[in-house]
Parts: C-alpha cells; sequence; structure tokens
C-alpha cells in the first residue's frame, strides 16, 4: 500500500513539474486558462510547476552553441552529435558547373521566445529557420565564383565571409 502510494505521488510530480535542463530554455505555453498562448517569460534551469492534462506546456530549447554539417554523409554513419543534414549543398559555380560543397554552420539561440512565436517548437528552428536561408545564401555567394576558384584559397575565403555575413543578417 505504501509502495502504491509512493507511486502515486511519483506520477502527480512529473506531471506538474517540468524540469528545464542546464543547457536549455524553457518557454511555456498555456493551452487552457486566462491568459493563453506562448508566455514570454524565458524559464532558466531547474523544476518548474506546469499545470497537467494539457493545459500547459514547457518547450525547451538548447542554449549552448549548436553545431549543423552540411555534409555527403551516409544515414547512420555520423558520429558528431551535432544536426547533419545529409546532403552538401549544391553550388551552380558561374561557368555552369555544379560542385558539392561541405559546410559547417554555427549558431546559437539567442532569444527562445522569439524563436518559438516566429518559426515554431522542437526544432523547427532549424527546418524553418536555419537550413531554408543557408542554402540559398550559400548558392548566392558561391556561385560567384567558377570551378579553378574553388581551388582558390583567398578567393573561396572571400566568398564564404561573404556567405556568413549575409547568413548573420538574415538569422537575426
Amino acid at each position: 500500500l505504501a509502495l502504491m502510494g509512493l507511486v502515486v505521488c511519483l506520477v502527480m510530480v512529473r506531471t506538474v513539474v517540468d524540469y528545464v535542463k542546464p543547457y536549455e530554455y524553457g518557454i511555456k505555453q498555456v493551452n487552457i486558462g486566462v491568459r493563453r498562448g506562448v508566455l514570454e517569460k524565458v524559464y532558466t534551469p531547474g523544476y518548474w510547476f506546469v499545470k497537467p492534462f494539457g493545459m500547459e506546456k514547457m518547450h525547451h530549447f538548447p542554449r549552448q552553441l549548436q553545431v549543423l554539417d552540411m555534409t555527403l554523409t551516409e544515414k547512420g554513419t555520423s558520429t558528431n552529435p551535432s544536426h547533419t543534414y545529409d546532403r552538401a549543398a549544391k553550388i551552380q559555380t558561374s561557368d555552369g558547373f555544379f560542385v558539392d560543397v561541405d559546410a559547417t554552420i554555427l549558431y546559437r539561440i539567442v532569444d527562445p521566445y522569439k524563436v518559438m512565436t516566429t518559426l515554431g517548437p522542437g526544432q523547427m528552428y532549424l527546418t524553418n529557420g536555419v537550413l531554408p536561408k543557408a542554402e540559398p545564401i550559400l548558392k548566392q555567394a558561391l556561385g560567384e565564383l567558377n570551378t579553378e576558384d574553388f581551388f582558390n584559397s583567398p578567393r573561396r575565403t572571400e566568398k564564404t565571409e561573404k556567405a556568413r555575413a549575409a547568413l548573420d543578417t538574415e538569422l537575426r
């Protein structure tokens, strides 16, 4: 009977308390109540009260630096814990040839409330935010090079910096 009481208490605590990990932000969404919608308050690491039965939900966003690898890999072969996009950026050069470019994009979520309200919960920041903006910017900046320029390090670096600046502006 005591064990059953303990199990019931644990289940109740698990339904009304949400844990935001040290490397996460929390954003609360109220589904039922007076103040419905996404709350502007950013929840720091710790235990937070969340109304049970779907009345409120805590969404989690990573706080640390994120890595997006756009590279040609076979599914399941990447041992890197970062996000891996299973195809490289296919760039058409100024002389009409196609070049596969492996790119690594580093980013960090600074305002989780803005990310939640503009892009959505979960990993939508990646699928609706970073990926759709990164590939066209890479194609535009690196597409100005001809095929031989990809082996010319100063020219390639110049165009890569142009792409980085454009992506910074776009994602901000």
